[in-house]
């Protein structure tokens, strides 16, 4: 009895202790978070004042405001998660995959060979993202900035470009979607896959003998979580390539404010 009192009272301590580290580190990723969203924004600030007192600035106040509004948030999101996603995550990955290399080599080298076509289409899939993603950011600066001069009615001011941005941002970002959507899916699809070659070739070593069903059921089990990791990674490897565009994107706007 006194030991099943000692076993409650660790478990619960390594809950408590797993929900102070778990409290901890989002309150860095937020901190991180913010930090990174202020200091940007300071930048553009910078920039906003120069053009209030007549300082020349390349890029036009619908742009600048946009940034200052719109584009820093997932910026900064990002970067409160760029270190915690990878090394849970991955390191969690990396476990179970080792784990299942020592419980059964040969399904484990199955698995290897359904993910590597992932290595070579998801780079693709996301490059064709990042150049829509450009584009529709450029045309949300552009659009805000005639937005701009047409309600403090500039001389040739143009509102149909406005509703002209609008249709083409829904365009791009239907292509989005479907290009997301079918990354998605893909990996299900390869997921799904290596459960049934599993199964079938499990099931095989099971019928003659080479393997017992325990195995193959443990060897499941641990398929399962490293699908799931997989899964975060690749959102994680989206994550990263849509914060370096961004990035990028309002890196040039500071540059070129600072070289003028």
């Amino acid at each position: 009895m006194n030991l099943f009192v000692v076993l409650l009272i660790i478990y619960l301590s390594v809950i408590f202790v797993s929900s102070v580290l778990r409290y901890s580190m989002s309150m860095v990723e937020g901190r991180i978070h913010e930090t990174i969203a202020r200091r940007l924004r300071q930048e553009i600030a910078k920039l906003i004042r120069r053009r209030k007192i007549g300082k020349t600035v390349a890029e036009r106040g619908g742009t600048l405001v946009s940034v200052f509004t719109a584009e820093v948030d997932p910026l900064g999101e990002f970067a409160g998660q760029a270190l915690s996603v990878p090394l849970i995550e991955g390191g969690i990955f990396f476990s179970v995959f080792i784990y299942m290399i020592v419980t059964e080599p040969n399904l484990a080298a199955i698995v290897i060979v359904l993910f590597i076509p992932q290595f070579a289409i998801l780079p693709i899939l996301q490059k064709r993202i990042n150049i829509r993603s450009i584009e529709r950011v450029r045309l949300l600066r552009a659009s805000s900035e005639e937005g701009l001069r047409v309600l403090d009615d500039r001389p040739g001011s143009r509102f149909s470009m406005v509703t002209l941005a609008i249709r083409k941002v829904f365009a791009l970002r239907m292509q989005i979607y479907r290009l997301k959507n079918l990354m998605k899916y893909g990996v299900q699809f390869f997921t799904f896959t290596s459960r049934v070659a599993v199964l079938g070739v499990g099931g095989y070593f099971v019928i003659h003998g080479e393997t017992s069903l325990g195995v193959i059921v443990a060897f499941l089990t641990g398929l399962d979580r490293l699908n799931t990791r997989w899964n975060e990674l690749v959102g994680f490897f989206r994550r990263v390539s849509d914060a370096w565009v961004k990035f990028g994107l309002i890196i040039d706007v500071i540059d070129a404010g600072r070289n003028n």
